[in-house]
């Protein structure tokens, strides 16, 4: 029977692997399955996501000083 030498951070569940896994940085070094690890990184993923479905803020004032320019310039044609 095999030595349990690890728990894994998501279900507590007892799993043995080598400690060569912590040096080149696998799964297996914190989680006993790839399923466990999937929902340990979920959070840092949907968070890098959403950081990259948001515009930049100079983006916004560049679009929203556009929109107001583009009305100006069509609220003094329209006047004329």
């Amino acid at each position: 029977m095999a030595e349990y030498n690890h728990t894994c951070i998501i279900c507590g569940k007892k799993y043995d692997h080598c400690d060569k896994c912590r040096q080149v940085n696998s799964w297996k070094a914190i989680c006993c399955s790839i399923e466990c690890y999937q929902k340990y990184i979920k959070p840092v993923v949907e968070e890098i996501e959403d950081f990259m479905d948001k515009p930049k803020e100079e983006e916004v004032e560049i679009k929203e000083q556009n929109e107001k320019t583009s009305k100006n310039k069509y609220l003094k044609n329209k006047n004329k």
